[in-house]
């Protein structure tokens, strides 16, 4: 039998192509690296097997070299795979450790991708093969599907952009249709409080011409940022989930793409005709972006914010441009990072770029009226005491069963998914504070005045909202006096940032 150089010889000498994406030697030598880490030779034709794979493909689709391969080519190279080993199965352990493989051969292989470049693109990689946490094996792909024929076009024709655009435009329009069933109204009414804050009436007085502005904008916020209250997903991966069987598989590809999209604010270092050189305006880390349609027709001293994926077809959904001195920027990014500081006394190690996943709709406000509005400042400072004090040895905690409970009570009132873990919270606080009293409490007005007391938290007036008192059948004198002592106890104060909800970030930015 053959030993796996001799197979990589012949499958070399059959093509002369190979060799152009891929130089022999580079191969062999990455084969031997392999075997002096301990692969026998079996190990080794396995690997050679996926080797051949990656490189027939790119020959197969006329590419210049690995590196131009996509998240959707890899999918299909393992699709490929399964075909030939048929003891291969896709799922979640065998196909991540051909993904391990790939990462590790491409690590190797590819010297002229810029090394942060690859590492992104290997992580994409490994995300793809995930929903919600959850391995989905992506579905597979025709070759001749028109979306994702479009991944390996230098530029894209202006007929293959308009019939791109009519497809994005009707999936735009059913997802449309979709969220106005009444059963989502409760969502919708939210979103569009989020939206345009505590000054409910603006888009009545909006001149005519800003009117379409208006709805693009909210529903760039709505698919994009915006978080469901039963399941805390965005609506475009709800969407995803539960229409998928009933797309088509260009629909599908074009939300997986847009799905991957990140919100970012982007300072203008200089433009062309067809390009914005910028910056992230909190990373400092350079992009270029397709030149907006300007109503002004200038981008001097202005803002760029919104969805990026500069991996995929849809680079981008809908970009807000924002007039804004240098000075203003600077002051932008200022209360953006102590939005970020108060944002960490619930998740001390959440990075930037969760931030900005849970809160961008505050950060939207923040930049607004900073530009829009003669203010110096717009995040509140707070003063927050220490962690509870916990009494004695024994630890007083929420059980589980009674987590659930909470939750379930918070989403009968409205209280989003996300917002119910904030509610656990204040009251497993509060129990730990009040140590063994905690046994002589009476339950219901313990409930009723954490409910209550997380409400004044996030800026309601308690005394509008008398629904939750009648409904358990409490006194209201001991309710407000438990609340006072829940205040006494854990030092909380209006819009307290331990507790508070996305709803609360942005009522806070209004607060007088």
């Amino acid at each position: 039998m053959s030993n796996v150089y001799v197979l990589v010889e012949h499958f070399y000498e059959s093509d002369f192509n190979y060799d152009m994406i891929l130089p022999q030697n580079v191969v062999e030598k990455y084969l031997r690296r392999k075997a002096w880490q301990g692969a026998d030779d079996e190990e080794l034709r396995r690997i050679w097997g996926l080797i051949s794979l990656l490189l027939s493909y790119v020959e197969q689709l006329h590419l210049c070299s690995m590196e131009s391969l996509t998240i959707n080519d890899l999918h299909e190279v393992i699709y490929r795979y399964a075909q030939d080993d048929k003891e291969f199965v896709l799922e979640e352990a065998p196909v991540m450790k051909i993904v391990a493989l790939i990462e590790d051969f491409f690590s190797f292989a590819c010297k002229n991708s810029p090394k942060e470049d690859l590492r992104s693109f290997l992580h994409d990689v490994k995300q793809s093969f995930y929903l919600q946490k959850n391995f989905v094996m992506p579905p597979r792909r025709m070759q001749d599907e028109f979306y994702n024929s479009l991944e390996h076009q230098d530029e894209v024709s202006d007929e293959d952009m308009q019939q791109l655009n009519q497809m994005m435009d009707a999936l735009l329009h059913r997802m449309d249709d979709f969220f106005q069933q009444a059963k989502y109204r409760s969502d919708m009414d939210r979103a569009m409080t989020m939206f345009v804050g505590p000054d409910g009436d603006t888009y009545s007085r909006l001149p005519e011409e800003d009117q379409q502005s208006f709805w693009i904008g909210f529903w760039d916020f709505f698919l994009f940022d915006y978080h469901m209250l039963a399941s805390d997903e965005t609506p475009i991966r709800f969407y995803y989930r539960l229409e998928k069987e009933n797309l088509s598989a260009a629909e599908c590809d074009i939300l997986l793409d847009l799905m991957q999209a990140k919100f970012g604010i982007y300072a203008i270092d200089y433009y062309d005709v067809d390009f914005v050189s910028c910056h992230n305006l909190l990373t400092d880390e350079p992009i270029e972006l397709p030149m907006p349609i300007l109503m002004d027709g200038g981008i001097d001293d202005c803002l760029l914010y919104g969805h990026v994926h500069n991996k995929g077809v849809m680079m981008l959904n809908y970009v807000t441009i924002l007039p804004a001195s240098r000075k203003l920027q600077r002051r932008m990014r200022q209360e953006i990072f102590k939005q970020y500081e108060l944002f960490k006394y619930q998740q001390p190690e959440a990075s930037l770029e969760a931030f900005l996943v849970r809160e961008a709709g505050a950060v939207r406000h923040t930049m607004n009226i900073l530009a829009h509005f003669a203010q110096l400042n717009v995040v509140p400072n707070h003063v927050v005491k220490p962690p509870v004090k916990r009494t004695g040895n024994v630890i007083w905690q929420l059980s589980e069963e009674d987590r659930r409970g909470l939750v379930r009570f918070s989403l009968k009132f409205g209280i989003s998914k996300y917002s119910a873990q904030l509610v656990c919270r204040l009251f497993s606080d509060y129990i730990a504070a009040l140590g063994q009293a905690y046994e002589l409490v009476d339950k219901s007005v313990l409930v009723t005045a954490v409910f209550l007391k997380f409400a004044e938290i996030n800026g309601s007036d308690v005394v509008s909202i008398p629904e939750i008192v009648k409904f358990l059948g409490t006194s209201a004198e001991d309710v407000f006096a438990c609340m006072d002592d829940v205040r006494v106890q854990l030092g909380t104060v209006r819009f307290d940032p331990r507790y508070l909800t996305e709803e609360g970030f942005i009522r806070s930015l209004y607060w007088e």
